[in-house]
C-alpha cells in the first residue's frame, strides 16, 4: 500500500512556498522526541514547496463547517508552537504537529495528527481558548477539520 499524500499536478505547481531542507526535518526529529515523524510527513515537507503557502478550505470540506485559511509553518514556528506555546504545549503529548497558522483572526494554529498511516492523520484545529487550568487540553475539545490529511488536500486551493 502507498502511504504517501497524493497530490494534483495542478495544486503543486500553485504552491509559493519552500520545500523543507535536510536540515529542517533533523530539527523536527531531534525536537519530537519520543514523537515519531512519519515518513510520509518527512516525504511531503521535502517533496512540496508547502512551508510559507496560503491554503484555503470552504466550509462545505470542513467538518467543524467553519473553513480554513492557513499559512503552512517552517518547522522552526512547528517547534516553537509545540514547545513554547499555547495549544501546543498543552497537546505535545497527544502526538498532534502543528503545521498551519489561522489567517481568519482566530489565532487557533491547525495541526496534524502523527500516525503511521496517512489515512488515520486527521486534520484539526486546536482552540488556544481551550486550554484547561493545568495547562492540559481535553481530546474531545479538539476540532476535527478533516478526518486524514489527505482529505485535507483533495478539497483545499492554494491562495
Amino acid at each position: 500500500m502507498n502511504n504517501n499524500i497524493k497530490l494534483s499536478q495542478q495544486f503543486i505547481n500553485s504552491l509559493s512556498g519552500v520545500q523543507a531542507s535536510q536540515d529542517d526535518v533533523d530539527l523536527l526529529t531531534n525536537k519530537l522526541g519520543e514523537m515519531i515523524l512519519p515518513s510520509w510527513f518527512v516525504k511531503l515537507i521535502t517533496d512540496f514547496k508547502l512551508i510559507g503557502s496560503y491554503l484555503f478550505l470552504s466550509e462545505q470540506y470542513d467538518e467543524s463547517e467553519m473553513g480554513v485559511m492557513l499559512k503552512w509553518k517552517t518547522p522552526q514556528d512547528m517547534i516553537d508552537e509545540l514547545f513554547e506555546y499555547y495549544p501546543g504545549v498543552a497537546v505535545v503529548g497527544m502526538g498532534y504537529l502543528p503545521v498551519g497558522s489561522c489567517l481568519e483572526g482566530s489565532g487557533d494554529p491547525y495541526f496534524v495528527k502523527l500516525t503511521q498511516e496517512v489515512s488515520d492523520a486527521k486534520f484539526v484545529r486546536i482552540r488556544h481558548d481551550l486550554v484547561e487550568d493545568d495547562d492540559t487540553y481535553l481530546e474531545e475539545e479538539i476540532e476535527t477539520v478533516c478526518l486524514n490529511i489527505q482529505q485535507f488536500f483533495n478539497n483545499c486551493q492554494v491562495k
